[in-house]
């Protein structure tokens, strides 16, 4: 469990402002983001190598491919990340709560 200072963890509240819905909606967005743009580089950059060394669709294959790699390594870190924020949340809860039964 992390140790967090009453401080850090004020400061977290604060950056998220207790908006749910905005988090959610952010987290579609990142998520989204990190999924279309490698596919959509990679593919087109692997289309035109394709053209160029008439290799098709070997490059093209390759660049949805990497898009895939690299998309799943970001989005592993991002889920890694909303799981700790998750955690810190939960933890702040429990201290409320105790805090409010004393």
């Amino acid at each position: 469990m992390n140790k967090l200072t009453v401080k850090k963890k004020k400061k977290i509240i604060q950056s998220t402002g207790g908006a749910g819905d905005i988090s959610v909606i952010s987290l579609a967005w990142d998520l989204g983001w990190m999924i279309a743009l490698p596919i959509v580089l990679l593919a087109i950059g692997g289309a035109i190598l394709d053209k160029k060394f008439q290799s098709s669709p070997w490059f093209l294959l390759g660049g949805i491919g990497l898009a895939f790699v690299i998309s799943s390594v970001m989005v592993y870190g991002k889920v890694l990340r909303a799981m700790a924020d998750l955690s810190v949340s939960e933890d702040l809860l429990k201290d409320s709560k105790r805090r409010s039964n004393k």
